[in-house]
Parts: structure tokens; sequence; C-alpha cells
């Protein structure tokens, strides 16, 4: 990229810096280039448009039941990609999401292909989505939930316009199963950046109180790699 974008100028990069921890949440580093050195980025992308559209409980507003399985699809699930904010989400008729509620996307599969597509739409939205801190409440399992919350909205009280400028986003581009069963499931996602750079992540998605949530360990270090060889291509943006 030539030259300092107005975002950064807005000091998005010191916005980035801030919010490590709920990029160690993420585990997947989406913007600023992908960077060598994984502790600067944040992870970003953008609040999704809703799911499809499928029977849930208007009364109580829990997911409709799906079979429950643990094979992985031998292709890369069919889904739409909508484009929010620049970044490509992907939605499936069959494994959702199957409803939104203000920006929380849910109500998955009970399947891998579910795990994955709710990995893509949660690690998004818990970073950049209006209501971030209630996708985080209500979809991340981690110790102290409230306490990187609380860090986020002491730091954007005093940088409340910093966002990213287009090339800083990274767009899914393929994934590799690690591990799957029936309540969890683990799987290496794959960003592309500008200049074709690529970044490999490792997600865990837990089964809980009937739908995907997010594990955020803070264990997971995003890494570069040059091909995508040896991962499933997917993405939705050319």
């Amino acid at each position: 990229m030539g030259g300092e974008s107005p975002a950064k100028g807005r000091g998005w990069q010191g916005a980035a810096a801030a919010l490590i921890a709920i990029v160690l949440v993420a585990g997947v580093i989406l913007i600023l280039g992908g960077r060598d050195d994984p502790a600067p980025p944040a992870d970003h992308a953008a609040p999704s448009t809703g799911g499809s559209s499928a029977p849930a409980d208007e009364d109580t507003g829990a997911c409709p039941r799906t079979k429950a399985t643990d094979q992985t699809p031998s292709a890369a699930p069919v889904v739409t990609w909508g484009l929010v904010e620049g970044l490509a989400l992907p939605v499936s008729e069959s494994a959702g999401p199957h409803r939104t509620d203000g920006d929380v996307a849910k109500c998955y599969a009970h399947s891998p292909e579910g795990a994955l597509i709710a990995a893509v739409q949660i690690s998004s939205r818990m970073v950049v989505a209006e209501d971030w801190a209630t996708v985080m409440r209500e979809q991340v399992l981690m110790d102290d939930v409230e306490g990187l919350i609380e860090q986020r909205e002491t730091y954007e009280k005093d940088a409340p316009d910093v966002a990213p400028a287009p090339g800083e986003l990274g767009q899914v581009a393929g994934y590799q199963w690690v591990t799957a069963t029936e309540d969890l499931v683990v799987v290496d996602l794959v960003h592309r950046f500008e200049g074709d750079r690529l970044q490999v992540s490792t997600v865990t998605m837990r089964w809980q109180d009937g739908d995907w949530r997010y594990v955020g360990d803070g264990k997971s270090q995003p890494k570069s790699i040059k091909t995508l060889s040896g991962y499933v291509p997917w993405s939705g943006v050319a």
C-alpha cells in the first residue's frame, strides 16, 4: 500500500494495538496487511447481513433443532457471500446462520459445516459490529469476557472514529479441518490480504446451549503461509 491511508491518520494502528487482547481471543488476524508479526494487527471484519430464513421459536427465541453430525463435508460449503463493509461473510441455506438479532448472527447447523460458518461470522462480528459487546457476551466462551469488553469500551471513548482502510481488510480464502466431533470443531482458517499475502489461524468452536460458540483461549497465533496448498479454497472475493 502506498502512503498513509486516512484511516491510519485517524489512529487505526493505535486502535489495533489497543485491541490485541480481543485479537488473541478471536485468533484470526484480518487487517493491517497480514504482517508476519501477529501482535499489532486486530481481527477485523464487518457486521454481516442476516442469515437465511429458517423456522425458530418466535416466543422463546430458541434456535430450531438440527440433527447432530461430526461428518466434515468433502467439498467447500455452498454459501451466499454477503459483502458488508468490505468483508465477505458466508450464509448457508442449510447450515446457517438462520437468524440475526441485531448484530448477533446465530442458529447454525449442529455440524462441522455449521461450525465453520459460525467461526467466520462470530470472529468478524465480535470485533467491528456496532454491538460487538453483545456478540462477545452471547457467543464467545472465555474467562473474563466482561473485563475485555470494559477494556475496549474505555479505549473507544478516547478514539471513537478509527477505522481500517479497504486495503487493510483480509478476506477468507480457505480452510482445513483439524478435528471434528459433534460438539467440538477445530479448523484452520486462511485469510488473504492485499498483495496476495496469506495468514492461517486455528479456531476452536464448541456447541453449547443449542448453538456454536467461539472458544477464546488467547493461545492461537496466526502465521504466514505462502500458498493454499493443503487447504480447501473458499472465498467470496475473487
